[in-house]
């Protein structure tokens, strides 16, 4: 596989008419780079421009993967239809990473700057993006070569912050964050690629690997409360963590020995009791796959740390399978303590760029390690050769173009699931420690958030250690992310995760209520799989009146909002 550049980008973006329940459709295109501008209101014209630009080495879409890489392959497939097969698309999720069109890549920009361009522009050139999406002529297109040309300064200045690390360019912040790793390292992480049937020790590290923690356990609480974060909560179980690596060994006999001792290091799938208590450390997963904590007898993969919390907490294990073994090392510990350092330096200087860039190596370093190896490969039109006999989809048609869409596999040195296993599971027994100290007050926690009637004690300095965010006077908790809270100050914190907080229908702006059986407005953007399934065009929006339903609740709630966790039998 090339090697790829990062030295000559640019920045597109194209602006649609305002989202009124009907579809969208190309209202104005602009492209910026230094020594290449181009606007326009054509929608050919724009399309014409891109497919002119391969002397660059990619061009940037600010979330493009979802939104602007979808309109280029729709309007491929209307104005040049015939070259749909040299097309090339890179799925991450529902999400476009990248998008290659005879010599001409296209990236999404979310993937190493995630969050709104409003932001990210503050912090790292100081300024804000000028006018609104809803100007009209001139002043629109100004608009948007202005998004274009604060797009394009973000990333230059960006990518020479990530070569005076030692690191270098890459898609995405995580494949960016474990080059700088590496480069501190001095080497590869040792990889047991070697052993036979190494594929088989992945799936068992899958199964200890979940994530955060995310619950309701009052709905509606009653009076004043407080908000806490946990400052940087992964870096700061990386830190000083023994991380398991290379070659794994299994054990079957005296297994209980190794589970006891805090020297060994690896996962064990067990059957295990967890009498009741009001906040159980333990975790298992639904028949829909979501996770949940519940108490009495389960089953399951945990890493061996996890595992000792749950039964210092009173769990009694009472058949372990198998256990895996693996040697230990502090690996992260020089990663972690360099950047967190530079990022206290930069907050005292008030260097806002510094102090975004730093908090994403440090959060984004991890979850490398738990990559798939297996993603999307989409062929339009006619595949390559004995391609269509190993396709596990095929679509009919997009503007009358098939589509066939293969897995693919590839093999990854970094791949080491139980790494990721290890930081979300230690993680989850930090945050479990501190909402145990005071479970009866316990509103809501989330990942690496506490809301509770409790009060704590707070450094908002040091790795793991709380820090206050504020005091609520009214909150109201649907599901997980989905609440809604009034603060002392005056300010409403709001989440509401597949909702927007405003939705235009038929000119009328109307506001998000929560509510258990409300009706609220949601509308969604079809993706490139909807489009593709569906034989739908760009910028189809559907908008429909969804009733809230307790679906992703995860404990048992009674009449007042009150909840309590689930029995396994």
């Amino acid at each position: 596989m090339k090697k790829r550049r990062y030295e000559k980008i640019g920045a597109a973006d194209i602006e649609t008419n305002r989202i009124d329940g009907g579809p969208l459709y190309f209202d104005c295109g602009c492209f910026y780079s230094e020594k290449k501008t181009f606007s326009t209101w054509s929608e050919k014209d724009y399309l014409d421009f891109l497919l002119s630009c391969n002397e660059f080495d990619c061009i940037y879409f600010h979330n493009g993967g979802k939104f602007d890489t979808l309109w280029v392959i729709d309007a491929l497939a209307r104005y040049y239809p015939h070259l749909l097969g040299k097309v090339s698309v890179f799925m991450r999720g529902s999400s476009v990473l990248m998008l290659e069109i005879m010599g001409v890549t296209f990236l999404d920009s979310l993937a190493i700057l995630p969050g709104k361009l409003e932001d990210v522009s503050q912090a790292i050139l100081g300024e804000g993006k000028k006018g609104s999406f809803e100007d009209e002529g001139e002043r629109k297109i100004e608009y948007c070569m202005e998004d274009c040309r604060i797009l394009y300064w973000c990333i230059k200045r960006f990518f020479e912050k990530v070569l005076e690390l030692g690191g270098q360019p890459k898609m995405t912040v995580a494949s960016i964050a474990m080059n700088i790793w590496q480069s501190m390292h001095g080497h590869y992480m040792p990889q047991y690629r070697h052993i036979k049937r190494a594929q088989d020790v992945f799936s068992i590290e899958r199964e200890s690997y979940s994530g955060g923690r995310t619950e309701v356990f009052k709905k509606h609480p009653e009076r004043p409360y407080n908000l806490y974060d946990i400052n940087s909560m992964y870096p700061s179980v990386m830190k000083d963590a023994f991380i398991p690596v290379g070659k794994p060994r299994l054990a079957h006999k005296y297994t209980s020995r190794y589970i006891e001792n805090e020297g060994s290091h690896g996962l064990a799938r067990v059957s295990i009791y967890m009498p009741e208590c009001i906040i159980p450390p333990t975790w298992n997963r639904r028949e829909d796959g979501r996770l949940i904590f519940p108490y009495g007898w389960m089953q399951g993969t945990y890493t061996l740390p996890e595992l000792r919390y749950f039964l210092e907490c009173g769990a009694i294990i009472n058949k372990c399978e198998f256990v895996l073994l693996y040697r230990s090392e502090q690996i992260f510990q020089e990663y972690v303590t360099t950047f967190h350092n530079e990022r206290l330096k930069a907050k005292k200087e008030k260097d806002a760029f510094r102090t975004m860039l730093y908090k994403l190596f440090l959060n984004s370093l991890y979850g490398k390690y738990g990559e798939r190896e297996t993603g999307k490969q989409l062929y339009f039109g006619c595949p390559p050769e004995g391609a269509k006999m190993q396709c596990d989809n095929y679509v009919e048609g997009f503007h009358g173009t098939p589509i066939f869409v293969s897995t693919t596999t590839t093999t990854k040195r970094h791949v080491h699931p139980i790494i990721s296993s290890y930081i979300t599971s230690l993680a989850r027994v930090a945050l479990h420690r501190l909402a145990n100290l005071h479970p009866e007050d316990l509103i809501y926690c989330d990942t690496d958030s506490l809301h509770t009637f409790a009060e704590y004690p707070v450094d908002p300095y040091e790795l793991g250690e709380l820090d206050f965010e504020g005091r609520v006077t009214r909150g109201e908790y649907i599901a997980p992310k989905m609440y809604r809270l009034e603060l002392d100050t005056g300010e409403i914190k709001q989440a509401n995760k597949g909702f927007s907080k405003f939705i235009e229908i038929d000119g009328k702006k109307e506001r998000f209520e929560m509510g258990i059986g409300k009706k609220q407005n949601k509308y969604t953007v079809n993706t490139l799989k909807t489009m593709l399934k569906k034989d739908v065009g760009f910028g189809s929006v559907k908008t429909e009146k969804v009733v809230l339903t307790p679906k992703n609740e995860k404990r048992i709630f009674d009449g007042q909002g009150n909840s309590r966790a689930y029995k396994l039998e």
